[in-house]
């Protein structure tokens, strides 16, 4: 394909985003800064995840063996699968247990509902979850970052557990499988789900525990992940939490992950292009970026470690609808821009949120816009300034293709 002809028709497109001008009458002036790359991504800067809870309810349709469901995966290769969210703190490795079909497998498929019926009690992976889960992993081109139950506690120092953690890690490794780590997710959400506090510096004690272990046994995996905080820059108390992490950290996490969403699961669909609201990214990730210079570890790779449109599983029939392709494509441009390594995807399958559709596993206009993305996008970040008139309305960034091919993401 014609790369001048890739750059003017996806041009155009961008340039269409902009439905609050009269995009027809007037003329724009863009300029792009060829000579200067201003950050390059992460191969795997687009991600994906699966939610734990999918294993609490025995994967729910997510058929490993479809060849269907494998293709759709192959297509967002290279990417990281990370394997986490609320459930992660009540899984528990059991290579004894046998698989048991849950009864309610086949009756529904709202995972939401499912998690209320069943809230925050203990639920086991077998070894054919494991093989099951690994096994497609590494056949779509996917690594795997595995959030592991920091609520395993030992009782008489309140430390973290590793016991259960190192049966896994024996067992994968057994079984010439290997991945990255997270450990908790959320960890301030804690005491409003289960009247439990982890505080920062214990937090940071923990993933001590975690890294001696790692690097005791590179056989496991070397990349260790965290805190998977939400939304770090508010209220005060997170931002504190944050900074008491970051603070007792000492060099023992390979990238600081925090958890972004625009709204919640009753947003109205003029939110999904609303530019103020898309535009809080910007805030929201400075804000972090300070934190993190206060703190110290600027020198600590940033991650959207999980991210989509709206928290609670999404707006039904909006978050998994072509309008919610504005909140992606602009998250991945503005990420890209201010320099976040990786942005992960909350949901491969589940929820409203996700870019293909449980049971039928057709894709989502999500998934087409991570699948078009891959194709044609690099990893060079390029800076764009766009004039209307004699007003700067934005600076964007443009995404150079390995092959000297430019592609517009977003302005």
């Amino acid at each position: 394909m014609d790369s001048a002809f890739v750059f003017h028709v996806l041009l155009a497109l961008a340039s269409y985003l902009f439905a609050s001008i009269d995009a027809f009458n007037d003329n724009y002036e863009v300029h792009i800064n060829m000579k200067q790359c201003i950050h390059k991504t992460n191969q795997k800067f687009l991600s994906i995840a699966l939610d734990s809870s999918l294993i609490r309810f025995h994967w729910n349709h997510f058929n490993f063996s479809s060849e269907k469901l494998q293709n759709l995966a192959k297509g967002l290769a290279p990417a990281y699968l990370r394997i986490g969210g609320t459930d992660e703190d009540f899984l528990l490795f059991n290579p004894d247990e046998t698989y048991r079909k849950n009864p309610s497998h086949d009756k529904r498929t709202d995972l939401q509902k499912m998690s209320r019926d069943h809230p925050f009690t203990n639920f086991t992976m077998t070894t054919k979850d494991v093989d099951n889960l690994f096994t497609f992993a590494k056949e779509s081109g996917l690594r795997i970052i595995f959030g592991l139950n920091v609520l395993l506690r030992d009782s008489k120092t309140y430390h973290w557990n590793s016991a259960n953690a190192e049966e896994f890690m024996k067992y994968i490794t057994g079984r010439g499988f290997t991945c990255d780590w997270e450990l908790g997710n959320e960890p301030t959400q804690l005491y409003s789900l289960i009247n439990r506090t982890i505080t920062g510096k214990e937090l940071a004690f923990d993933f001590t525990i975690l890294r001696k272990l790692l690097n005791a046994h590179p056989e496991y995996g070397q990349m260790l992940l965290g805190p998977d905080m939400t939304s770090p820059w508010s209220p005060q108390r997170r931002k504190k939490y944050l900074k008491e992490f970051l603070n007792n950290i000492d060099g023992n996490i390979d990238a600081m992950t925090y958890h972004q969403y625009y709204t919640n699961n009753q947003a109205k669909v003029s939110e999904f292009y609303d530019p103020d609201l898309l535009d809080d990214l910007i805030t929201d990730i400075q804000q972090v970026q300070s934190i993190m210079r206060e703190s110290g570890a600027s020198s600590i790779d940033p991650w959207l470690g999980e991210t989509s449109s709206a928290y609670g599983s999404g707006v039904p029939g909006v978050s998994d609808s072509f309008i919610a392709g504005f909140t992606w494509l602009d998250k991945l441009s503005v990420a890209a821009r201010l320099e976040q390594n990786v942005v992960i995807r909350q949901t491969l399958y589940g929820g409203s949120y996700s870019l293909i559709k449980m049971k039928t596993l057709d894709p989502f206009p999500d998934y087409w816009s991570a699948f078009l993305y891959k194709k044609f996008v690099g990893s060079r970040v390029l800076e764009v300034l766009m004039v209307y008139r004699w007003v700067v309305l934005s600076v964007s960034m443009l995404i150079v293709h390995q092959r000297s091919r430019v592609t517009t993401l977003g302005v």
